[in-house]
């Protein structure tokens, strides 16, 4: 069997299998064939062999309008947590990834999905143009038979400002937002399995990798077409929903302000954002804008990220090196959007001023004593001094 890469970020391979080993168990050779159609998996642990336990997802937030959800791994997530397991119809014979859901209490009407997309794996790519097949399975140990299937869909696909940087080589993946993809007719399913696979990798030549979740019960599968075999993967992000309309209504609270900051230092403070919009809705966000044009090393912790109305309030930390100009004061605001609607977007005002020089007057005691004791007089000189 020839050596295969079933993630989206092949420079980071060797993460990647160190946290494959850890925290998501490779069924490769020992494991699965295509025939296999038994209840109970057998997993090698370099050890004795273990029964397959299944638990609940540990956090699917669905007690509030989305019936299920996972979220993206953010920006400060490690490589092997972030890269993306393939699942795409074209790369060497085909990968086809899975996510187990439970609890639906309604028809599934409506999905959306985060993912990474890239040129034989290792380099960015576009997503415009891409259609996918979604299809929904029963439940069992892996997934059993089609009960839903949706063919050549294609989302509306938006940059949700979450950016994971290389360890390697320093290049930057964006994570894509997958969304308006209406499931007509929509699938009764109160647990089962859903497959999002790209099928556009001849037409466009990039690829498609299902971005991870941290939330969940730490258990999905890719497949391997061309070698009949299954891998475990961790959670996969998506959101299912009933259908109905569930808007997101961005917030921002608080400012900006430093004063007496010496040129060229640091200066830090945070701002706060929420999606007070309704229930179940998802918002994603990310700064848009900030002031360019005085200030260097502008930084913002978190840059963008994807927040449900439950998470109330999160505090964005910044921070910027002042300019070196002095007697200046610097004004200006901070745009944060969503990036779904651009149109719901809010600002914080942002101001900074470096202090004056100490005037050489100030050397003469008597001179200072008379400018503090007539604060009204002298004018010219005052002027003169810059005071």
């Amino acid at each position: 069997m020839k050596k295969k890469n079933n993630y989206i970020l092949k420079e980071a391979s060797v993460l990647l299998i160190i946290g494959v080993m850890i925290s998501s168990i490779a069924v490769s050779a020992d494991m699965i064939n295509e025939q296999d159609n038994t209840a109970e998996i057998k997993l090698s642990l370099g050890g004795p062999t273990h029964n397959l336990v299944f638990n609940q997802h540990k956090s699917q937030r669905n007690s509030f309008g989305s019936i299920f959800l996972q979220l993206p791994y953010l920006s400060n997530a490690k490589p092997y947590e972030w890269a993306a397991p393939f699942s795409d119809s074209k790369i060497d014979g085909g990968y086809l990834a899975y996510e187990d859901f439970h609890n639906i209490t309604a028809p599934i009407c409506d999905i959306h999905w985060w993912g990474l997309t890239g040129i034989t794996g290792s380099e960015p790519g576009n997503p415009e143009g891409m259609k996918f097949n979604i299809t929904f399975y029963e439940y069992a140990p892996y997934p059993g038979a089609e009960v839903c299937s949706y063919n050549y869909v294609s989302p509306t696909i938006i940059p949700c400002g979450i950016e994971y940087i290389s360890p390697t080589t320093n290049k930057t993946w964006k994570l894509y937002y997958f969304t308006d993809v209406e499931l007509d007719p929509c699938c009764s399913l109160t647990e089962g399995w859903v497959s999002i696979q790209s099928i556009s990798y001849e037409e466009i030549g990039v690829e498609f990798g299902w971005e991870p979740s941290p939330d969940g019960n730490d258990f999905g599968w890719q497949y391997v077409v061309e070698d009949k075999q299954w891998f475990r993967q961790g959670d996969f992000s998506l959101v299912l929903t009933d259908g109905e309309p569930s808007n997101p209504d961005l917030e921002c609270k608080s400012s900006l302000s430093w004063s007496k900051v010496n040129p060229g230092d640091n200066v830090t403070g945070s701002f706060k954002v929420r999606n007070n919009g309704d229930a179940g809705s998802i918002l994603n966000w990310n700064v848009s804008s900030y002031p360019i044009d005085w200030g260097t090393n502008w930084t913002f912790t978190p840059k963008a990220s994807v927040l449900t109305t439950d998470m109330g309030w999160i505090t964005i930390d910044v921070n910027v090196t002042a300019p070196k100009d002095k007697r200046k004061e610097y004004t200006g605001k901070i745009k944060v959007v969503n990036a779904v609607d651009p149109s719901d977007n809010c600002e914080i005002d942002v101001k900074l001023t470096t202090p004056k020089n100490k005037p050489f007057i100030f050397n003469f005691p008597l001179l200072n004593w008379l400018f503090e004791r007539f604060p009204n007089m002298f004018p010219i000189l005052r002027y003169l001094v810059g005071l």
